[in-house]
This record gives structure tokens, sequence and C-alpha cells, in this order.
């Protein structure tokens, strides 16, 4: 899946919304101005904090797909579900009625959200391509270092925020690597780019791209994330012009 599924943004703006809603309720209950912060705050109950904390740790969740939703959803219907019923007993302000069919609503807004098929995706992370970093068809010498040994791997395919894919010059040059083995690696003659790199797999030519391997950077100091930085932006600005 290229992109996020629209549900995630639809309800991580409903959650955002109800966040908001508890101090707007008791602004326009009391008559106070947005000046009156203190006033409104001080008004809040414990469940209506508690209710404003999990609405936006759900906001945060939706927003960015994580599969910590399978938990915090309960957690935001068991505290909304409570604090209503709070207001339900003990509040004057709310019709009865409203605050039920409040809570009904948002019981089956939750229950459609962890059980719709567009939210399956959150337990399939290989289905999550819109979290695969762009690309940047960039040539830049690559160095292998083993132990006092350095091996020239040629130029790169193409560069990423997090990871780049080299291409074989040699057919022993397979052998060098083991999946998931960890190397180290320099990128680039000019202002190189120093990294640890885990070997995520090896492949065969297909389509655009040729035989060779797949890198993640898995340690990298935050100068060299620098340098990596201005060299991708400058790939894009030459891409631009």
């Amino acid at each position: 899946m290229k992109s996020k599924p629209l549900i995630f943004n639809i309800y991580a703006l409903l959650f955002l919304a109800i966040a908001i809603s508890i101090p707007l309720q008791i602004s326009m209950i009391y008559g106070h101005t947005a000046q009156e912060l203190g006033s409104i705050y001080n008004k809040m109950t414990i469940f209506n904090i508690m209710v404003i904390g999990v609405s936006l740790y759900n906001f945060y969740y939706c927003f960015t797909a994580s599969d910590n939703v399978k938990w915090s959803f309960p957690l935001a219907i068991g505290v909304i579900s409570f604090n209503n019923s709070i207001v339900l007993v003990y509040g004057n302000d709310f019709e009865s009625y409203t605050v039920i069919l409040a809570t009904l609503l948002f019981m089956v807004m939750s229950a459609y959200f962890l059980l719709t098929h567009d939210t399956d995706v959150i337990n399939h992370p290989d289905s999550q391509w819109w979290r695969i970093p762009r690309r940047f068809s960039l040539k830049e010498r690559v160095t292998l270092h083993i132990g006092e040994k350095d091996i020239d791997m040629g130029d790169t395919f193409d560069i990423s925020t997090s990871g780049a894919f080299i291409p074989y010059q040699l057919n022993d040059e397979l052998n060098l690597f083991k999946g998931n083995e960890i190397i180290d690696f320099s990128i680039g003659v000019d202002s190189p780019v120093h990294c640890r790199a885990k070997i995520v797999r090896k492949s065969c030519a297909t389509g655009v791209y040729p035989d060779g391997i797949g890198i993640q950077f898995v340690d990298m100091e935050q100068t060299d994330r620098i340098k990596l930085q201005q060299k991708l932006f400058s790939s894009r600005m030459a891409a631009i012009m």
C-alpha cells in the first residue's frame, strides 16, 4: 500500500476534536473566554483530563498508523465511557439521552476502526510502503571496510535517508556478504559519510535495478547524518533544476 489509508487521518482528527471539545464545553457552559484558560482548567475534573490524555494518545497513534491503537482504543473506550457515566449520574448540564447516545456512538465508531479491513495494515508492516523514505538516484563511491582492508564497491544505484542499493561490480562480491550481516561502509569521496549498515537483501536484476545488495543504515554519527542529508538535498535540487 503506497499511501496511508484515509481512515487513520479521519480518526486522528476525531480524537483531536474530542480533546479540544472538553475545554470548549466548559468555556461555553460557564461563559469563559479564551483568555481565561486558568479558570477553564480549574473546572476540569481528573476524568476530563484523562479523556484529553487518551484522546491525544489516539490522535498521535492514528496519525502515525501505529499498532499501539490495539490497546489505546480499548483504553479510550474505557476512560471515555467512565467519564460519561460520571456526567450521567452527577452532571446537570447535559441531557441523559445525549450522553448515552454519544457513548454508544463512540463505541461503535471505535469498534469499526479496529475491525475494518482498511486498518488491518497495522498488522502487516511489510505492506506499509508509505513509510519507506524516498530514494534518490545518486551515484556515490562506496568503500567497504573489513578490518584493515578497504574494498572499492563502485557507485551506489540509489540512496535514501535509511539505506542504499549498491550494484555488484563482480560476481565474486556476492560471496563477501551474508544476510543481516553488519559491515562498516564509507559513502562518497568528497565529505564521505561513514556508517555501519546491515545487509538486508542480495538480489538479482529486476526492473531498473541491477544485481546488487540493499543496505540499511543502523549506526551513523549525527555529523555523518547531516552530510547524508546534504547530499540528498543537493540531488533533489539538481533534479528540480
